[in-house]
């Protein structure tokens, strides 16, 4: 071993650098999309805060009320149920290593969302790899659902956050993630499936161009290795900052279809809705994780945009009707039957 291998680059992402010490070098700031700062008072017709859940591992949710609330509630008794908002809690993407709740991407998505949906967005911001390698994210953000069933449950008016409380519908909850996030909301729904979450039922699952691996290449990934929001490369980068050390990209943390993944038919699941797109080096693999997921017996929408990469633009009253159509059904996990 030479004298410099301590310091031997193993990888760079976005400009975070991993080094053969465990060195990581994260850049000071990100000029293409800086952080935004939340903002409690209405612009455009949302209102953001921020709520810190957990100090030492810096777990924090950042909460989009849209305008709309106000109709809800004209004083500070609470409104009946009917007039009361859907929650989305929202993971955003970054493969695991870069990017926040407060990156100026997905604020402006969840600002759109709670605007134009009419719904309250919670973001979900949770530890990056590879200083906190997975499971960190997942645990994060199941501690966020954790949180927000907590406020469900609380009927303490100085224990509970006020916008939750006054506006929002508990009952029609719903899982969103991007890319990495929409890994993030499956093994979430996953794990918290056996779990009593009431007053708290989650409606439906939304993924938009999830975020999977595994060893064996896909013919996807191999014609569309040079994608221009990810590459085969930066998705390799990607799982090998934040997978376990020694773990291989069949590790069920990465491959939802791997030889250790649990079996789909024994979790009961809402309805999924999936957003991929067709030249997607990921393609196949989301593809095949729609097919299981039916195989076992889920309920699955599966919405593919042929031309689109691994980013694909939709119109928000593809999410509408989902969650129209999962409402009104009002199927339910996680707390029992409705």
């Amino acid at each position: 071993m030479s004298i410099d291998a301590p310091t031997e680059l193993v990888g760079e992402l976005s400009g975070v650098k991993l080094y053969r010490n465990g060195k990581v070098v994260r850049p000071t700031a990100c000029p293409l999309f800086p952080k935004v700062l939340p903002n409690p008072n209405f612009v455009d017709g949302v209102a953001t805060k921020d709520v810190v859940l957990d100090m030492e591992k810096l777990i924090w949710v950042r909460i989009y009320l849209p305008e709309v609330a106000k109709n809800s509630a004209a004083s500070e008794l609470s409104p009946p149920i009917a007039q009361k908002l859907p929650i989305m809690i929202f993971f955003h993407g970054g493969a695991f290593v870069i990017w926040s709740a407060a990156t100026s991407i997905f604020d402006n998505a969840c600002r759109k969302w709670a605007s134009e949906l009419g719904v309250i967005v919670v973001s979900v911001d949770y530890r990056l790899a590879p200083e906190h390698r997975l499971p960190a994210a997942y645990e994060d953000s199941s501690f966020a659902l954790k949180w927000l069933q907590s406020q469900a449950a609380c009927n303490i008016p100085d224990q509970s956050d006020s916008w939750l409380s006054l506006h929002g519908d508990f009952s029609s909850c719903f899982l969103m993630g991007l890319s990495s996030g929409g890994s993030i909301a499956h093994h979430v729904a996953t794990e918290v499936c056996s779990s009593d979450l009431s007053p708290m039922r989650v409606r439906g699952i939304i993924l938009v161009v999830p975020f999977f691996g595994g060893a064996m290449r896909t013919s996807s990934e191999l014609r569309f290795a040079h994608d221009d929001i990810l590459t085969l490369h930066d998705s390799d980068t990607a799982w090998e900052f934040s997978l376990p050390q020694e773990a291989t990209r069949d590790h069920h943390y990465c491959n939802p279809l791997g030889p250790t993944s649990p079996d789909l038919k024994k979790f009961d699941l809402p309805p999924y809705l999936i957003i991929i797109g067709g030249k997607d080096p990921l393609h196949d693999r989301q593809m095949a994780f729609v097919e299981a997921l039916r195989k076992s017996g889920k309920d699955v929408h599966l919405l593919r945009y042929e031309n689109w990469g691994h980013y694909t633009p939709f119109p928000e009253s593809e999410l509408i009707a989902f969650m129209e159509k999962c409402r009104n059904k009002r199927i339910s996990f996680l707390s029992g039957s409705t």
